[in-house]
């Protein structure tokens, strides 16, 4: 296990990581890993009597960027129409049980909206302020 402890911050931390190459030395040491990794699921297949298979090991997404960097991205898949949850994942910290939450909670924020639209529309109505000539109201 490799842990990487920022002490102090003077706002260069990105650009200090990288100027050192530690984003390099770390792709390295994936690269590593996911041999050796592979190597021991081909084992794990022969140990259990199954014919060798060839794995593919995805990495989670680690280049350094800012949560608003991240947030500006989600924002423009989404409004490119990227499925919501999808995009949602992508932020840190994103978990299942976060998921669900969030796309409740946004289902329940498109409901209030069209129940206060609606609301607004109907008392509206009822009121005659609808100067624009609305449905239903045409000669009289």
């Amino acid at each position: 296990r490799i842990d990487l402890l920022l002490v102090h911050s003077d706002g260069n931390d990105l650009a200090v990581l990288r100027e050192t190459g530690v984003y390099e030395t770390l792709a390295e040491l994936k690269r590593e890993v996911v041999s050796g990794m592979r190597k021991v699921l081909r084992l794990t297949d022969v140990a259990r009597g199954q014919e060798p298979r060839n794995r593919t090991i995805d990495w989670a997404d680690t280049e350094p960027r800012s949560f608003a960097q991240t947030v500006d991205g989600v924002v423009k898949l989404v409004s490119a129409g990227f499925p919501r949850k999808a995009a949602f994942d992508m932020l840190p910290g994103a978990t299942p049980a976060k998921l669900e939450n969030w796309m409740q909670m946004q289902q329940d924020e498109a409901a209030d909206a069209f129940g206060a639209r609606m609301l607004e529309q109907f008392t509206t109505d009822l009121s005659g302020d609808d100067v624009s000539g609305g449905i239903g109201r045409a000669g009289r």
